[in-house]
C-alpha cells in the first residue's frame, strides 16, 4: 500500500473529509473564539544562609538543590485552596461569578481562578513569574494583586519561625519517642534471648515441633503395643485348641511353653510316654490295661493344668504390663501438651516480636524525620526565607490576545490528517483483489493475463493487448500439451467470464483457428429461457452437435432442460467425439464456489483458468477457489485477473507494469 495511491482511488472521500473538518472546525473555532487577557507579575524568594557557601562548590551545588526545592514549595503555596480563597475575598471576586457562575458555590469559584493561573519558575536572581489570564480585562489586576497580598500572608504563616512553637512541640514528641523506641528495644532483646532469635526478619523453624513429633510418634506406638496386649488378654481357648497344644508338647514341641515349665513337664511327658509304648504292647483283655489307661490319662491331665497355669501367669504379666503402658501413655499426653503449649507460645511470642520489630522500625523512621524537621528549623531560625514581590501586577492590554491563527492551524492540520489517513486506513483494512501481486499472494503462482476496466480508450488498447497475449499463450500451450478442452470458471457469479471467453475466441479466431465456445452454465434462471437448438444438454442426450455462428467462431448454447434434469456422466467424452475437428473448445462453466457440475468438470478438462474479478472478489474467495481446485487436481490450471483498476502515476499501474517480463535483447 502507498498514500498515494490511496488517495487517488478515495479522492472523493478525501476532498469530503478535508473540506469537511476543515470548514466545520474552522467555523467552530471562530465561533467560539474569545479573547484572552493577561497580567504578570514576579516574586522574589531568597534564603539568607545561601550566599554564605561560595567558597565550596560542592556544598554550593547541594545548597542549590536545596534552594529549589523551597522554591517549589513556595509554588505549591501559591495553589492551595486556602490562598485562593483569600485573594478572592480579597477582591470581592469571590461570589461575583467572573470566574464561575455565582450558583455554582464558591468552590468553582476558586477553581477556576486557579486554571487562570500559570506560575513558573524564571531563570533571573530566583524569582517565580506568575500570569493571570482571564475573561474580564478589568477583573484581573485586582485578582493578581490580591493574590499576591494573600501568598504573603500564608508565607508569612508558614515559614515564619520567630515565634513558632512548633520546634518544641517536636521536641517533646522526640523525647517521648526516644523513650518508646528504648523501652521496645529491650522488649526486643528480652523476647530474642528468649526465643533464642537474633532477628525477626528471616522466618525462623519452630524449635517445640520435632520434639512434639517424637512424642506425638512414641504415643502411638505405646497405644498399639497397649492394643496388642489386651487383644490377647482373657480369651477363653477352646477344646480343641487344648487338645491341640497338648498334642504339640506331647510330640516334643515346647514352643508354645516356657523353659521353666519345660524343665516340670519334661519328666510327665517320658514318664508318659513309657506307659503308652507299654500300653501298646498289651492285649485288649490284658488286666492291667485299665490302670496303665488311667495313670496316661492323669498324666495329660497334670500336663494341662501346668500349661492352663501358665497361661494364668502370662495373663497376670500382661496386665502388669498394660498397666505400666497406661501409666507411660498419661505422661506422654501430657508432655504433647506441654510440649503444644510451648510450640503455640513460640508462634505467638514470634509474632509479637515481628511487629514489635516493625512498629520499632517505624518509630526510628519518625524520629529520623523529627530530626530534620528540628535541624530545619534551627536552620531557618539562623538564616530566615524571605518573599517580597519583584514586580506588581501589570496593566492588562485592553486589545486581548486572540488563538484564533493557532486553532485553524490546528483544525487545518486535523482535516490534513483525516483526508490522508483515513483512505489509506480504508486501504489496510481493504481485503480485495487489486492487483496480479494479489493473485500470486493467494494462489502461489501469477495470473497469465490481467485486463483491465475498459473505460478510456488507452486502457481497450491495455485490454486488447493483454486478451491477445493470453491467446497467444493459449496457442502456443495447445502446441506443445494438446489442450483442447479448456474449461473457464469464475470465483463468484457474474458476466465477467463470458466476456473473457468471447475476447478469447475471438482472438484466436483471428490467428486462423477454429473455435467452439460452450456454455456450459446451469444456472437457475435458465429454466425461462427458451433455446433455438438442443445445444450442450441436446448433446449430452444424444441429439448431436448443433451450433451457432458468431464473429469468427462458433457457439454451442446451453440449450433447454428437460424434466429429468442435466446428466453430466462421460461429458467430456461425448464432447471431445462431437468437435474432434475443433482446434480448442472454451468451456464457460459456473463458478467454482457455487456450481458442483463446474467443480466436476475441471476434473476432466485439460486446463483450468480461474477468472479472478478485481475490486469485487477478496482474497479469502480467492484462496476457497484455489483450495478446490488443488482438492480436485486438474491436469493443468492457470488464472486470469479482469476488471483492474488501473491508477496511472502511483497507482496500481506502476506496479502491474512491473509484472510484466521484458524480452530479452535481440542479436546486435
Amino acid at each position: 500500500l502507498n498514500i498515494f495511491g490511496s488517495l487517488r482511488k478515495h479522492t472523493l472521500l478525501a476532498l469530503v473529509l478535508m473540506v469537511g473538518i476543515g470548514g466545520g472546525g474552522g467555523y467552530l473555532v471562530k465561533e467560539r473564539d474569545t479573547l484572552t487577557y493577561i497580567s504578570y507579575s514576579e516574586i522574589h524568594v531568597a534564603r539568607n544562609f545561601q550566599r554564605t557557601l561560595t567558597n565550596d562548590r560542592e556544598m554550593e551545588l547541594r545548597n542549590t538543590t536545596e534552594y529549589d526545592i523551597f522554591r517549589n514549595e513556595q509554588i505549591g503555596l501559591l495553589f492551595r485552596n486556602e490562598v485562593l480563597e483569600d485573594a478572592l475575598r480579597r477582591c470581592d471576586q469571590l461570589d461575583a461569578g467572573i470566574w464561575a457562575f455565582p450558583e455554582d458555590g464558591p468552590e468553582a469559584a476558586v477553581e477556576g481562578f486557579r486554571m487562570s493561573i500559570d506560575a513558573f519558575l524564571l531563570p533571573r536572581s530566583y524569582r517565580i513569574g506568575v500570569d493571570l489570564l482571564g475573561p474580564n480585562p478589568y477583573a484581573l489586576k485586582p485578582a493578581l494583586d490580591a493574590l499576591l497580598e494573600a501568598f504573603l500572608a500564608a508565607h508569612e504563616k508558614e515559614y515564619s519561625f520567630a515565634s513558632d512553637v512548633r520546634p518544641e512541640i517536636l521536641s517533646d514528641a522526640l523525647v517521648t519517642l526516644e523513650a518508646e523506641i528504648a523501652r521496645k528495644r529491650e522488649s526486643l532483646r528480652t523476647l530474642s534471648e528468649e526465643l533464642n532469635v537474633i532477628n525477626f526478619e528471616n522466618n525462623r523453624e519452630n524449635p517445640w515441633l520435632e520434639p512434639l513429633d517424637e512424642a506425638r510418634l512414641s504415643l502411638a506406638e505405646e497405644e498399639r503395643e497397649k492394643r496388642d496386649l489386651e487383644s490377647k488378654l482373657g480369651k477363653e481357648i477352646p477344646e480343641d485348641v487344648r487338645k491341640a497344644r497338648l498334642d504339640l508338647v506331647l510330640l516334643g514341641g515346647f514352643d508354645e511353653i516356657t523353659p521353666g515349665l519345660v524343665q516340670i513337664i519334661g519328666p510327665l511327658v517320658e514318664r508318659r510316654a513309657t506307659q503308652v509304648d507299654l500300653l501298646r504292647n498289651m492285649s485288649d483283655n490284658h488286666p492291667a490295661r485299665a490302670s496303665v489307661e488311667g495313670e496316661i490319662e492323669e498324666l495329660e491331665e497334670q500336663i494341662v493344668l501346668f500349661i492352663r497355669q501358665q497361661d494364668e501367669a502370662q495373663d497376670s504379666a500382661r496386665r502388669i504390663r498394660i498397666k505400666e503402658i497406661e501409666d507411660r501413655i498419661v505422661r506422654i499426653e501430657e508432655e504433647i501438651r506441654h510440649l503444644d503449649g510451648k510450640s503455640s507460645q513460640f508462634v505467638s511470642r514470634f509474632q509479637d516480636g515481628v511487629v514489635l520489630e516493625s512498629l520499632l522500625e517505624e518509630d526510628v523512621a519518625r524520629r529520623t524525620s523529627i530530626k530534620e524537621r528540628l535541624s530545619f528549623f534551627e536552620i531557618e531560625a539562623k538564616s530566615p526565607s524571605y518573599v517580597s514581590i519583584a514586580q506588581a501586577a501589570s496593566a492588562v492590554d485592553m486589545r486581548g490576545i486572540s488563538h484564533l491563527h493557532r486553532n485553524l492551524a490546528v483544525v487545518l492540520l486535523l482535516a490534513v490528517m483525516a483526508g490522508m489517513g483515513v483512505p489509506f486506513l480504508l486501504d489496510m483494512r481493504d481485503d480485495r483483489i487489486h492487483t496480479t501481486v494479489d493473485v500470486e499472494v493467494v494462489l502461489g503462482f501469477p495470473p497469465a493475463a490481467w485486463i483491465p476496466m475498459q473505460k478510456k480508450e488507452n486502457h481497450r488498447f491495455i485490454a486488447a493487448d493483454q486478451t491477445r497475449r493470453f491467446a497467444f499463450a493459449l496457442d502456443r500451450d495447445q502446441s506443445y500439451s494438446r489442450c483442447r478442452l479448456i474449461q473457464f470458471v469464475g470465483v463468484k457469479q457474474g458476466p465477467g467470464v463470458a466476456e473473457m471467453v468471447d475476447a478469447v475466441a475471438k482472438e484466436l479466431a483471428s490467428i486462423g483457428r477454429k473455435i467452439l465456445v460452450v456454455d456450459a452454465y446451469p444456472s437457475l434462471r435458465r429454466k425461462e429461457t427458451s433455446y433455438a437448438t438442443p445445444g450442450f444438454v441436446g448433446l449430452l442426450n444424444g441429439e448431436g452437435l448443433h451450433v451457432l455462428k458468431r464473429s469468427g467462431y462458433d457457439y454451442l448454447e446451453f440449450g433447454n432442460t428437460g424434466p429429468g434434469g442435466l446428466s453430466i456422466t462421460g461429458w467430456d467424452g461425448i464432447l471431445r467425439v462431437a468437435t474432434s475437428d475443433y482446434d480448442m473448445v472454451l468451456l464457460c462453466s459456473g463458478t467454482i464456489l457455487l456450481s458442483p457440475e463446474a467443480e466436476h468438470m475441471a476434473t476432466a478438462s485439460d486446463l483450468v483458468v480461474l477468472v479472478v474479478e478485481a475490486e469485487k472478489q477478496t482474497r479469502a474467495e480467492v484462496r476457497r477457489a484455489g483450495d478446490i481446485l488443488a482438492a480436485i487436481q486438474p491436469a493443468s490450471v492457470g488464472s486470469v485477473l479482469i476488471n483492474v483498476k488501473v491508477l496511472t502515476g502511483h497507482g496500481y499501474y506502476a506496479e502491474l507494469a512491473r509484472t510484466q517480463k521484458a524480452l530479452p535483447p535481440g542479436p546486435a
